[in-house]
């Protein structure tokens, strides 16, 4: 498979096939960090990803909105700091995930939630309740609430 460009890597539609083909070709690691940055890979594509255990990778996959929610919560459950920020960000979140997220009591991780659009409104009023300044910050960065 001939070189793709970062911008490529990023951004383009891939078959199931040319995946593959990519995948098992002689694809640097930076350039799977970039081709985990594509937001329209699919669920299968995404979890032949998470299968190399690149954290860089596991990072840009997991705000994916297409990310499987059983890797959300798998990546959940090891109480990472990085990898509950870097999830907050998900914009395709199920109330539970969100609820987690919340009960973690974690600024670094309110501040993300804030920033996500799809935070459901009774968490970002939740967060308004906590009185923190940064949070406040975000919230009316964001004309949130």
């Amino acid at each position: 498979m001939k070189h793709l460009t970062k911008e490529q890597l990023s951004n383009n539609l891939f078959t199931n096939n040319n995946f593959n083909k990519l995948l098992h070709s002689n694809i640097q690691k930076s350039d799977l960090i970039y081709l985990s940055s594509n937001t329209t890979l699919n669920q299968t594509q995404i979890n032949s990803l998470f299968d190399l255990q690149i954290d860089n990778i596991n990072i840009n996959l997991l705000k994916n909105s297409n990310c499987p929610n059983n890797k959300i919560k798998e990546f959940l459950s090891l109480n990472d700091k990085i990898y509950n920020i870097t999830i907050a960000h998900n914009e395709n979140l199920d109330y539970e995930i969100f609820e987690e997220l919340i009960n973690l009591d974690d600024i670094d991780v309110d501040i993300s939630l804030v920033f996500n659009k799809s935070t459901p409104d009774i968490f970002l009023e939740h967060l308004k309740l906590k009185n923190h300044p940064f949070i406040k910050e975000a919230l009316s960065t964001t004309k949130q609430i």
